[in-house]
């Protein structure tokens, strides 16, 4: 089995070894990559997930052409990277598991709860701000909404988030996971914030993910 591992905003593929410890340990091959521009990868424009799904299914065309059509992929991604992974489920269901940690479910929503939080600034603005986004890099906010798809996906999902998360509201998750009709399930971290959930409790997060995969990687 593979385990592709998706990194944040803002960081590479490194700060994904602390997962990969994780997976290595259940016995995952682990394959971790730099998103476009980000690290060693080209210095394409950052779409917050949309493009960044494409390029996930890249990843999974590479696993299967060299592993073969039998080989056993699970996605796993954190904050930008977690999103991504749950985009690319709307299209592509050949992962047999996706483990979505503090992701966020709708950009505008989220663009909308940080300028409240962290600016102080009004959400009236977000409209053209979007539309300057796409003129320059052909995406719109709304398209980066995975609640959007999440209620249709069959692959099963583990949502994880920490509870006192204020950069990525832990409520995102709770309503993606209450969206999605089944092959489900969710993990709050109590006291971790915005990408903590691992380093607060490794066991706990490695019995949560042992625990759902042995469920429903078959």
């Amino acid at each position: 089995p593979i385990s592709i591992l998706c990194h944040g905003l803002g960081c590479a593929k490194y700060t994904s070894i602390k997962y990969m410890e994780l997976f290595l340990q259940l016995g995952f091959t682990v394959l971790m990559y730099d998103h476009r521009n980000h690290g060693l990868s080209g210095k394409a424009y950052t779409s917050m997930g949309f493009y960044e799904k494409y390029d996930l299914k890249k990843v999974v065309d590479w696993c299967i052409n060299n592993y073969g059509n039998d080989v056993k992929i699970i996605t796993h991604g954190e904050s930008m990277g977690a999103t991504t992974v749950l985009l690319h489920l709307a299209i592509d269901d050949r992962v047999k598991c996706a483990i979505a940690d503090c992701a966020y479910s709708d950009l505008k929503q989220l663009v909308r709860h940080q300028l409240k939080q962290y600016y102080h600034l009004p959400c009236c603005f977000i409209p053209l701000v979007s539309f300057l986004t796409y003129l320059r890099a052909g995406f719109w906010y709304k398209e980066v909404s995975p609640i959007k798809s999440i209620c249709q996906v069959e692959t099963p999902v583990l949502f994880i988030h920490g509870k006192i998360d204020n950069f990525v509201p832990a409520y995102m998750s709770r309503q993606m996971y209450e969206c999605k009709k089944k092959n489900k399930a969710i993990y709050l971290v109590a006291k971790a914030r915005h990408a903590e959930s691992y380093c607060h409790d490794k066991e706990k997060y490695k019995r949560v993910v042992e625990r759902f995969l042995s469920r429903y990687m078959k």
